[in-house]
């Protein structure tokens, strides 16, 4: 797993700076030297929140982490070089995550082994979890995966007790101990990124398949509901305790683990009651959906501002962001549908859902708690993705473990490997055997061939989406000659690029990458306007560079792009060029050319009227 997430260590790493991947880590890197920069106490969080500003409601503990990351590294020296590192620390969490999930569901050491390494190459997880990639998702993987080993170990630990000793489960201090560790994971998942209540929708998911199973097999749906809800109270608890003193996260994401605790024990109280009477378990199922409606009009009563809140933002998450790739459906029909979950998954998605199918088959017929942990969150994370691609990630942990299971089985259909036994007692461990008895060299060589076949998009997949948001050299070769020579000249130093790179080149000139906001607005309709020169006023005093870079597609004639990068301004007879922008600096390969916003000039003389006039002059440009 570390190699795969460290195939861009040398993009990442360069001779003379860090250059991180993508945009949003550079938002991120800024607030840890804002914070680094003020120096508060590490424990001061409400000093922390002042530094941050608005930040403090959205991700501060992200922002915090990392400045708490490169303190413990000495406080001192290249910032983005401490932080390009968290991204491995938090897959290596995820991995171990995982590997307990799996072998606590199946008790299996190979479908263990096997989802750690479907995990590794599972291109969606590593495209925002390579190296130098620091935003709050990696984190958000780390919390989220906590969550469900936490759930994972209440449910397993309640199941596997005696009938006789099912209650123990709530006296014992284990128990306690992860509910204490729970409420600390959910009180950082809902600090940590203000899109967390999604995280928790599998667990809600959980919790409501968890009361009608328990119903149906006759077990107390309370004993298994109290320790959830209390890890969530503890959670709410904490979230709110840090949110109320020092304005941490904004009140929706903090109340979203009471909501759900709530939700909790009203479909177990609810399972409880029903199972008293000998209702149908299909009878709990349609009231707990129905349980939303009495739910969300007392929120609304109660709270109306979090209500509004709520529905503006599962409006937006789920609904907006149009003209950003990340907005597309898991199954777009603009990807021919097979193709949709390829780029996030490889074929793994493929060999996983006919497991889950299988498994959820398998929680229909019996009562199977810890299996109902890994379909509720998959599904609802599934879910989301179906509706925008960019929750995948998120689902990439269920996806390894149900993938680690159904790729054990494809061996054993093929004869290579014992039938995996991942429901009903499962008290004896299944131990990896590299060479089992009897087993030829031919059968492990069609085992190899197995794997590589379900593997073999991933291995290519993995290494193209970590390059294809890292820094390329001609970038970097940009990035070297802008700073350089902002370094020896005076007047604005902030760059406009395309807003996908933008806040990249202004870390490294100006250390300024808070938003790409002013890009996202100006850069598109300038490389689009017959007029480039239009905008030399507008720039003049607040844009230093001009980054124009290579497109990929043919472009008008008479586009500002096509003047300035393939004509450097000169005039062509479908266009007069332009008089404002005076060409810098070309890369080696021509495909980013950088141009300065100038004063222009006025050429004066005496010609006849009517009369064509030829002005040459000869320039030298850098590069």
């Amino acid at each position: 797993m570390l190699a795969f997430r460290l195939v861009t260590f040398a993009s990442v790493f360069r001779e003379n700076r860090v250059v991180l991947p993508g945009n949003d880590p550079y938002h991120y890197l800024y607030w840890v030297e804002q914070l680094s920069a003020a120096d508060p106490d590490p424990l001061a969080f409400e000093a922390i929140a002042d530094v941050l500003g608005g930040r403090a409601v959205g991700e501060p503990l992200v922002h915090t982490l990392g400045w708490w990351a490169t303190e413990l590294a000495g406080g001192s020296g290249d910032a983005a070089a401490v932080v390009a590192w968290i991204p491995i620390v938090a897959t290596l969490l995820v991995g171990a995550g995982v590997a307990l999930v799996a072998f606590w569901t199946t008790n299996d050491e190979r479908v263990t082994v096997a989802s750690v390494v479907v995990l590794a190459l599972l291109p969606g997880h590593a495209l925002y979890s390579g190296i130098g990639f620091f935003d709050h998702t990696a984190i958000d993987y780390v919390w989220l995966t906590f969550s469900i080993v936490g759930v994972t170990w209440l449910a397993r630990d309640h199941e596997t007790r005696a009938p006789d000793a099912r209650i123990g489960h709530l006296t014992s201090p284990a128990t306690w101990t992860v509910v204490g560790a729970l409420g600390v994971v959910f009180a950082a998942m809902a600090l940590s990124w203000n899109g967390s209540p999604i995280l928790l929708v599998g667990l809600a998911v959980y919790a409501t398949l968890r009361a009608t199973s328990d119903m149906r097999a006759g077990w107390n749906p309370l004993v298994a509901a109290a320790p959830v809800a209390s890890a969530l109270g503890v959670g709410f608890l904490l979230a709110y305790w840090l949110h109320s003193r020092a304005g941490w996260q904004e009140p929706l994401v903090v109340y979203a683990p009471m909501l759900v605790a709530i939700g909790v024990v009203v479909v177990a109280g609810a399972a409880a009651a029903l199972q008293r009477v000998d209702a149908h378990p299909g009878i709990h199922l349609a009231v707990s959906a129905l349980s939303v409606l009495p739910l969300w009009v007392g929120l609304t009563r109660l709270a109306p501002d979090v209500a509004s809140r709520l529905t503006e933002r599962a409006t937006r998450a789920l609904l907006g962001r149009e003209g950003i790739s990340e907005t597309r459906g898991l199954f777009d029909a603009d990807y021919a549908v097979f193709f949709g979950p390829i780029d996030h998954f490889g074929w793994f998605l493929f060999l996983a859902l006919p497991v889950l199918g299988w498994v959820g088959w398998r929680c229909v017929r019996d009562h199977e708690p810890r299996w109902l942990v890994v379909v509720g969150y998959a599904s609802a994370l599934l879910a989301f993705a179906l509706v925008q691609i960019r929750f995948a990630g998120e689902a990439t942990g269920m996806v390894a473990v149900l993938s680690g299971l159904g790729l054990v089985r494809l061996l054993a259909v093929i004869d290579v490997a014992d039938p995996p036994t991942p429901f009903g007692d499962r008290s004896v461990r299944t131990r990896i055997d590299l060479w089992p008895e009897g087993v030829s060299g031919r059968e492990i060589g069609y085992a190899a061939g197995g794997v590589m076949l379900v593997a073999s998009l991933s291995i290519f997949m993995v290494p193209a989406v970590m390059d294809n948001v890292a820094a390329t050299d001609e970038e970097a070769e940009a990035i070297e000659w802008i700073d350089a020579h902002a370094a020896d000249n005076d007047g604005p130093d902030y760059v406009l690029t395309e807003w996908g790179r933008n806040r990249m080149f202004n870390y490294a000139v100006s250390g300024e990458s808070d938003t790409y906001g002013y890009a996202f607005r100006t850069y598109e309709p300038f490389v689009r306007d017959q007029n480039p020169d239009s905008y030399a006023d507008e720039f003049d005093g607040r844009v230093g560079y001009v980054v124009i870079t290579e497109l990929d597609a043919d472009a008008p004639e008479t586009s500002g792009y096509v003047q300035l990068f393939e004509n450097y301004g000169s005039a062509t007879p479908a266009a007069n060029g332009s008089g404002r922008f005076r060409l810098a600096y070309v890369t080696a390969d021509d495909s980013i050319t950088v141009f300065r916003p100038v004063a222009g000039a006025t050429v004066t003389g005496e010609a006849e009227p009517g009369a064509t006039v030829t002005v040459r002059a000869t320039v030298t440009a850098a590069g």
